[in-house]
């Protein structure tokens, strides 16, 4: 998994989840990951989302490596992980 305290891109952290998805799930990874994210997705807004329907967005999300942050968020828990951010304001003062 991607353990890094330095700024990483969304692919890199969406190729991540699909490399840990691939080792855990072998072959089937991809269909096992949209399930296990369809889950979550019904546990966290309360309604059941069709596996068929999040497939794509989900396909398209880790070839492009663009989603929204709750859908990165979800599709780590779904490989059995959380993404933990911090946000640092740095201030540059002229002397």
């Amino acid at each position: 998994m991607l353990a890094t305290t330095k700024p990483t891109s969304p692919k890199a952290l969406l190729d991540a989840i699909a490399a840990e998805a691939q080792k855990l799930w072998g072959e089937d990874w991809f269909a096992e990951l949209v399930r296990r994210y369809c889950e979550i997705e019904a546990e966290m807004t309360g309604t059941k989302p069709l596996a068929r329907t999040r497939r794509s967005s989900l396909e398209r999300a880790i070839k492009t490596g663009g989603c929204s942050l709750e859908t990165g968020c979800w599709l780590a828990a779904a490989i059995g992980a959380e993404l933990q951010m911090a946000v640092h304001r740095v201030e540059i003062r002229k002397l």
